[in-house]
């Protein structure tokens, strides 16, 4: 699945770039996921967990920085992860680029290529479609309240969460399926 989004960050680009980079720090904006020790290829071992339901998904496994041009303000993160209780695997390639926006404001660009397999991958493109974009606007937001100081910091830390819960985000899935259904011209 394929996944092109940009969110607005209320920060410098290179503050914003840097942040992103900083996997171990970061991570705690990513709702349900944690990361632990590096691993020896310059990566973080990292698990990631998400309720659907009453289907509980968990995935350990690394993520690194890939590519970096820090000219550009453009890097790939890729994930490799296999399901902890089941035998689904993720993979996940997450280039970004960062960009002035006006302001002091900066524009993150995101194309994401994940591939689900196993119980996590049953669940349908629609379904894994909205738990990623549910995904990456936690994570704009938390990012940005980091970015605003020891206050933000302080804030984000606080709406981190131990796992995401999709229920909301596969009903608006649904409910977008059947308003599209119902309304076609």
């Amino acid at each position: 699945m394929r996944l092109e989004t940009e969110f607005a960050v209320d920060a410098a680009p290179d503050a914003v770039y840097h942040a992103i980079l900083d996997i171990p720090s970061v991570a705690a904006c990513l709702p349900g996921a944690t990361v632990g020790e590096a691993s020896g290829d310059g990566g973080y071992q990292a698990t990631i967990a998400v309720k659907v339901g009453p289907v509980h998904l968990s995935y350990g496994g690394i993520v690194r920085v890939a590519v970096r041009d820090d000219a550009a303000r453009r890097a790939t993160l890729h994930a490799d992860a296999e399901e902890r209780h089941g035998h689904g695997a993720a993979q996940a390639d997450i280039v970004f680029g960062v960009s002035a926006a006006g302001g002091s404001g900066t524009t993150v660009d995101l194309i994401t290529d994940i591939e689900v397999t196993g119980r996590g991958g049953q669940m349908g493109q629609g379904i894994l479609h909205e738990v990623a974009v549910g995904l990456i606007d936690e994570f704009a937001r938390c990012l940005s309240s980091r970015l605003a100081g020891p206050e933000g910091s302080r804030r984000a830390a606080a709406e981190h969460q131990v796992e995401i819960s999709a229920i909301p985000l596969v009903l608006h899935a649904l409910e977008s399926r059947m308003k599209h259904l119902f309304h076609r011209p």
